[in-house]
């Protein structure tokens, strides 16, 4: 990204000699406030001491941080909070070691002013220069910098900035779980909401802060996200020997095995779906009427187009989109239509709130009750009780607590002498590791939309957590923005150590300013 200056005070837009003026590049972090930041940097660098300083710029942000920088009340703490903290010092320090008086004016952006616009030109120009960076242990106070993978200094709110770490490591491993995997066989990571995901999973659709139905409610949503709700699969998992050794089959079709999986994809609740599906649609149109100025015809026509609001079949059950919503995911077709409308995100988010809770009400009454209740009752048939799966828990609890008795861990940590873990516990068999219909799976990572290649040993393996969070680093936007858009940034993952260097010295291409000593 580039930046510019042009000085203007013995210049006018007739005259045919050329003001003095300068234009630099950036990068790490590139944002269009932080060149106007680096503009003004530039220009403190260059001006006399003693000078009094007229800055015309169109950011309001720069303005007002600038205010807030400059204010001797501001405490450490608080600029190191601000973005682009290292430029801001630097700034403030010029500013009283060379006695400058300096006055930021707002002009209005894209205003048709000549100065303004010549300004705009040199900064696209500049944008094939070498980057200016700035070396902050040169500056009062600089104790200790923080780097990020030895590429530049983190020039934020430290704290912000590992929570963002932490998110991306969080969600990447969230990616890796394979009960997720039913998930990533059917569709692709930017095909799901996910920041809208992890706000309807934590919204309380009750009265109350803390209640056992409200616990109920979110155990449900857990589970059914996890794809581990107590179907054929996950009983036959944590009862292996209660269970024949073959699948339970669907209380509703009685052809498949009953699964996490199949469970709102049999074809014996096609009806029910559909039904629900068509009610929903005129819910949708109502809410969009309700909360836009839209005209009705418009909105119909655009609902009727809208995939997953179309009848479930045999030919797109595999990849229809009510198998997200039935296991408590946001798809972001859902999201891009109520925004196309609201072109605001938190009437939008009103509107899928209310959908989905009206949605998961009827589907859970219609299908969730019935299929326990069948279910219970193949049991029953086949002389499994209620109290043979307690006795199996409090069973397996004594034998855990008379392993632990017998070899007490050494100083908090397991015994080398104990048992290991599966003498200790039942044998569970894995059911869910192939698709309904009948073919092996072999799961992939979702990051990956192909099975990673064979890398060299030699050859780093970067998680892809790393990968995301130094890309945000090295260009714009949030790591959420990449995966909702992954046009935006093409990954190759074999080539990324190579591509970007994680142990040049970055010190080496920056400048140094003796901001101690007088000029």
């Amino acid at each position: 990204m580039g930046f510019a200056w042009i000085e203007t005070s013995n210049s006018t837009p007739s005259s045919n000699i050329p003001p003095p003026s300068f234009k630099g590049a950036l990068s790490f972090n590139p944002s269009s406030t932080k060149a106007e930041i680096y503009a003004l940097l530039t220009t403190i660098i260059v001006v006399p001491n003693n000078s009094a300083i007229d800055v015309f710029t169109d950011s309001l942000n720069m303005i007002q941080t600038f205010h807030k920088i400059t204010n001797k009340s501001t405490s450490i703490r608080q600029k190191l909070k601000c973005k682009n903290h290292i430029a801001w010092r630097l700034i403030d320090t010029l500013i009283e070691k060379k006695g400058l008086t300096l006055r930021l004016h707002k002009v209005k952006a894209h205003s048709n002013d000549f100065w303004n616009d010549t300004a705009d030109d040199l900064a696209n120009m500049a944008r094939q220069l070498p980057p200016i960076e700035i070396n902050p242990t040169h500056l009062p106070g600089s104790l200790m910098t923080p780097l990020w993978a030895s590429i530049a200094p983190i020039d934020r709110d430290i704290r912000k900035f590992g929570h963002n770490i932490t998110d991306t490591y969080t969600f990447d491993q969230l990616l890796g779980n394979t009960g997720l995997s039913p998930i990533f066989d059917r569709f692709s990571i930017s095909s799901i909401h996910w920041p809208l995901t992890q706000l309807w999973l934590h919204h309380n659709s009750t009265s109350d802060i803390c209640s056992s139905t409200k616990s109920s409610y979110d155990a449900f949503k857990i589970k059914a996200f996890n794809h581990i709700l107590p179907c054929g699969d996950v009983l036959i998992k944590h009862y292996p020997d209660l269970y024949p050794n073959q699948d339970i089959p669907c209380p509703f079709c009685s052809d498949l095995a009953d699964s996490n999986e199949h469970l709102g994809l049999c074809t014996n609740l096609f009806p029910i779906i559909n039904k629900t599906l068509q009610a929903h649609k005129i819910i949708l149109q109502d809410l969009i009427d309700k909360y836009t100025d839209y005209d009705i015809t418009f909105i119909t026509s655009a609902i009727n187009q809208f995939d997953l609001l179309k009848p479930l079949t045999s030919d797109n059950s595999s990849n229809h989109l009510i198998y997200l919503i039935i296991h408590q995911l946001i798809p972001q077709d859902l999201y891009n239509l109520t925004r196309s409308f609201t072109f605001n995100d938190k009437i939008s988010r009103k509107i899928i709130w209310e959908f989905l809770l009206s949605f998961h009400e009827d589907i859970y009454s219609q299908i969730w009750p019935k299929h326990c209740s069948l279910l219970r009752a193949w049991e029953r048939c086949n002389g499994i009780t209620t109290n043979q799966k307690r006795n199996i828990k409090y069973n397996d609890k004594r034998r855990r607590r008379h392993q632990v008795s017998v070899n007490p861990p050494l100083n908090g940590s397991t015994s080398s002498t104990s048992p290991p873990a599966q003498a200790r516990t039942y044998n569970r068999r894995r059911t869910n590791t192939t698709p309904s219909d009948g073919s092996p799976r072999l799961h992939v990572h979702p990051w990956f939309t192909t099975p990673p290649s064979n890398r060299p040993l030699s050859s780093p393996q970067l998680p892809m957590w790393l990968i995301l969070c130094t890309c945000n680093f090295l260009h714009s936007s949030g790591w959420l923005s990449f995966i909702r858009h992954p046009t935006q940034l093409e990954l190759d993952l074999d080539n990324f150590s190579s591509t970007c260097n994680f142990n040049f010295n970055f010190f080496s291409s920056s400048f140094s300013l003796p901001v101690f000593s007088t000029t």
